[in-house]
């Protein structure tokens, strides 16, 4: 037993005794560590106040994938999905949802569960873009839908749409895009053929994204011209001062200024991708980029204020990190963010 304590005795002064100052190295490391650890979570937890997630899983809502939103008065939205569309009204306490009208193709006329597209007229008519062309629906419950020999395109895969002030309805589809006039469709001959991606209105003029570029097309006249660009061009924005923006697919975000494009890339700016989805104006000077990742799945919308950017990510806020495909900003200056897979985030403005 002694030759045991002896041999023991003798290992442990073979061990260096550790100093206090390596336990005091060693607590700082400690509290380094922890220090960086709660202020990614106090980060984190102060991100992700006002937001909010509507999905299938918490709501009435048809699908997940939400391809147009369109706000309405008194913060109510109409929301386009890939299993029919819902007219929603938000709810009159915080414990409740809210109130939700589904249309779909088996309780409605709408032609097609998957819309792709919408817009309401000046006229207070809801106009779906859908996977079996048009469908119109009036406050009077009345709905009317267009197919291919109607609307005189090659594709009825309708995925843009939009009204212009004086009433008339334009459909964009894989095989060129079409103009209602309150009779009939008449096809619109400088995108014959073409895949028509982005229709906006800026009330003089209808702008239209295709392969090539963004042109602006003259109603009265129908004078058009074109402003390529070296990507497609997924959306436009005129915005408040007049300024068109494009989201193209590949070359960022785009910023017309005279006949040439300013491009805003991952190598001029912050944007984490360069595969733009939308682009849409929050309040006047401030832009909100739906942007979606090239290869994966997934996306991150981003806020541009014309000199800062920022990106809001699962790090940094509650956004679900699914890939943004619209984004408006509602009567209650919410943010909503259509998504591929996750629904729709909701960020409250100010929080």
């Amino acid at each position: 037993m002694g030759e045991q304590e002896s041999y023991w005795e003798y290992f442990r002064n073979l061990l260096p005794t550790p100093g206090k100052w390596l336990w005091i190295s060693l607590g700082a490391f400690v509290l380094f560590l922890a220090s960086i650890y709660l202020s990614a979570a106090i980060r984190l937890a102060v991100g992700r106040v006002g937001w909010s997630n509507l999905s299938t899983h918490n709501s009435f809502l048809p699908g997940n994938a939400v391809h147009a939103l369109l706000p309405l008065d008194n913060g109510q939205m109409v929301i386009a999905t890939d299993k029919g569309v819902a007219f929603w009204t938000p709810p009159q306490a915080t414990d409740q949802t809210g109130q939700w009208i589904i249309y779909n193709h088996q309780n409605s006329g709408l032609a097609n569960d998957q819309v792709l597209s919408a817009v309401r007229d000046p006229s207070g008519n809801y106009w779906f873009g859908t996977a079996s062309g048009v469908s119109e629906y009036q406050d009077t419950q009345t709905w009317t839908s267009f197919h291919t020999a109607e609307l005189h395109l090659l594709d009825e895969d309708i995925i843009s749409i939009t009204a212009g002030s004086d009433g008339r309805v334009f459909a964009g589809s894989l095989g060129g895009a079409a103009m209602w006039d309150g009779s009939v469709w008449t096809s619109l001959v400088p995108v014959k053929g073409e895949t028509v991606f982005a229709l906006t209105s800026d009330g003089n003029s209808i702008w239209i994204g295709t392969a090539d570029g963004a042109g602006d097309y003259e109603v009265q006249t129908g004078a058009w011209t074109l402003y390529p660009t070296a990507y497609a061009v997924k959306d436009i924005l005129v915005d408040s001062s007049g300024t068109v923006w494009a989201a193209t697919s590949g070359g960022g975000l785009a910023k017309l200024e005279g006949d040439s494009w300013t491009y805003f890339t991952t190598l001029n700016g912050d944007l984490p991708s360069n595969n733009v989805n939308q682009v849409a104006e929050i309040k006047p000077g401030t832009l909100w980029i739906a942007t979606g990742l090239t290869t994966d799945a997934g996306g991150t919308p981003v806020s541009f204020d014309g000199t800062h950017w920022h990106g809001f990510t699962t790090d940094n806020s509650g956004a679900s990190g699914a890939e943004p495909l619209v984004i408006v900003c509602s009567t209650t200056d919410q943010v909503w963010i259509g998504t591929a897979t996750h629904g729709i985030d909701i960020y409250k403005l100010g929080r």
